[in-house]
């Protein structure tokens, strides 16, 4: 009998460990960004591991690989204050439930280090986290009060240096510095130092990313120092400034959405934008909505109303400009900056792109295949056999209605299904 049941257990365990995952009668996007034919997709221990045609006519779904956020910051909301535990879960639950598996956190704190290690034992429900090292900031009046739990503050060459080797020495693949022009600084990343610290990262096998705020200085010492990684848009008007070849061997993450939220208010655009998203995410319209419809009460003064508009026009112009940069173009959500709401920004980035860039299926390379790789790790953010099945499970073609994004039917994260109803696994608590 106890044989029997040993037997039974050691089944029971052993076909649990090689369950398959089939996923029937879809068309998926292949790695050369167009979608397939009628397949099924069979997905073992957490990879894709058969691609076959599909018997099914009928019903047919979309299959997306999973989306990467390449900037979010999570210690903060999308309404200007601090997000305290339950608001982190939230958060966490809207980029899995917008069919983002994989983030990296900018610019937190030390607690990060406890939610991704919640996510990766599955006590959490969230996306897979990359934890940036603490960006450089160059000491000023303005930074006085900014915490070094949160940005290494550069106040010279020898520390700034000091503290870069160690961040070279350090598992992440990405550096970041943050560098607007700013008068009052007591100190600069010029374009010297940015070519040494590149040519640095290269040897590492690193990225360094330079933040620029759509600062024309910063933009323009970022480029002539070699670096080719930059976060924040650029001006149209910088068009006849920056080498040809620079455009094309530039991967930028413009960070769009974030400067058409800037200009929102409870005027008209708002107000639209509020009643669409109540209209197409359920999860913004039970969890963000009244947030949102808050935040919206801000007031901005009308000149600089008219800048940010005038300003967010020509970041568009520029991209419109340049279509090549789709090719090499990073998703960054901003989430945590003003009406950035998790996941949800990400999509409306991408609609973005969708609007200003030629609309065809290799759109969803950016926030994938670009991303992904950008964030490193093994998921690369494409789908094929023997790959990691993290993918987004659609009742219609994204391309025809890239609204469907916002009504994902599944995500499965490293092939297992995200179940957004079961409650977190807790502690046993110790008996006194």
């Amino acid at each position: 009998m106890i044989k029997l049941i040993v037997s039974i257990f050691i089944f029971l365990v052993f076909n649990s460990l090689f369950a398959e995952e089939i996923i029937r009668g879809v068309r998926y996007l292949k790695p050369n960004a167009t979608f397939s034919e009628i397949t099924d997709l069979y997905i073992e221990n957490g990879f894709l591991s058969r691609i076959i045609e599909s018997k099914q006519k009928d019903g047919i779904r979309y299959v997306l690989p999973s989306f990467c956020d390449a900037h979010v910051t999570l210690g903060v909301n999308a309404v200007g204050g601090q997000n305290h535990l339950d608001s982190i879960r939230t958060a966490l639950k809207s980029f899995v439930f917008h069919g983002f598996t994989h983030i990296q956190s900018v610019a937190d704190g030390p607690w990060i280090h406890k939610i991704k290690s919640e996510i990766d034992s599955g006590k959490m429900i969230g996306p897979k986290i990359s934890i940036a090292n603490r960006p450089f900031l160059p000491k000023s009046a303005e930074v006085k009060e900014v915490s070094d739990l949160l940005y290494f503050i550069a106040v010279n060459k020898d520390l700034t240096l000091k503290e870069f080797q160690r961040q070279l020495a350090s598992s992440e693949k990405n550096i970041h510095i943050f560098n607007r022009y700013n008068e009052d600084a007591l100190f600069s990343f010029d374009s010297d130092l940015l070519q040494q610290m590149r040519i640095d990262t290269l040897e590492k096998n690193k990225i360094l990313t330079i933040h620029t705020f759509a600062d024309r200085i910063s933009i323009l010492d970022a480029l002539i120092s070699g670096n080719r990684y930059l976060a924040h848009p650029i001006l149209f008007e910088m068009q006849n400034e920056i080498a040809r070849q620079h455009i094309q061997e530039l991967n930028l993450i413009p960070l769009l959405n974030v400067y058409r939220n800037m200009q929102l208010n409870a005027n008209e655009d708002g107000l639209l934008e509020l009643e669409f998203l109540k209209k197409k995410s359920k999860f913004f319209l039970d969890n963000y909505s009244s947030l949102y419809e808050s935040a919206l009460k801000v007031e901005i003064e009308g000149r600089e109303l008219e800048n940010r508009k005038s300003n967010y026009s020509s970041f568009l112009k520029f991209i419109e400009n340049n279509p090549i940069l789709k090719d090499k173009m990073i998703l960054g959500s901003g989430a945590g900056n003003y009406l950035s709401f998790p996941g949800i920004s990400g999509i409306q980035e991408l609609k973005i792109f969708t609007k200003i860039l030629k609309s065809n299926e290799d759109i969803f390379l950016i926030p994938t295949k670009n991303s992904c790789s950008y964030l490193g790790g093994s998921y690369n953010g494409t789908l094929a056999v023997g790959k990691e099945a993290n993918l987004i499970l659609l009742k219609e073609n994204p391309i025809k209605n890239m609204d469907t994004l916002f009504q994902i039917e599944q995500v499965f994260q490293h092939g297992k299904p995200i179940r957004f109803d079961l409650k977190p696994v807790k502690k046993p608590s110790k008996k006194k």
